[in-house]
């Protein structure tokens, strides 16, 4: 939560984050420090996400949706971008079958036990 506010004594911004706030920004304010501000709680809330993922000779581009093996862009579905895109985030860890349907899915799917 970003605190948007005329107030700016200190106990003003002390109080607001005791609150349950999680940035104190006094008006007036540049649109340009609410932009960056915004993108930093984001940042912290869903991690850093970086846009380009490399994993040995696999590159996955996030903001453009692409894939490159080896410097071979490869068209993939939806779907397997879905698979690709949390396999590259988790290299490393083992993902579970149910991890996998559950983010390409969702919940909403009822799926066989062999979809994925």
């Amino acid at each position: 939560m970003l605190i948007l506010t005329v107030k700016n004594e200190v106990a003003d911004r002390v109080a607001g984050l005791r609150a349950g706030g999680d940035d104190y920004l006094n008006k007036p304010f540049a649109f340009d420090e609410l932009l960056a501000r915004v993108e930093a709680l984001v940042r912290r809330r869903y991690g850093n996400k970086r846009p380009l993922l490399r994993v040995g000779g696999l590159e996955l581009d996030t903001a453009a949706r692409k894939f490159r093996h080896l410097g071979r862009e490869l068209d993939l579905t939806p779907r397997e971008y879905r698979v690709l895109e949390l396999l590259v985030r988790r290299a490393g860890e083992v993902v579970s079958h149910s991890e996998i349907e559950e983010h390409v899915y969702g919940d909403d799917t009822e799926l066989f036990s062999n979809a994925v």
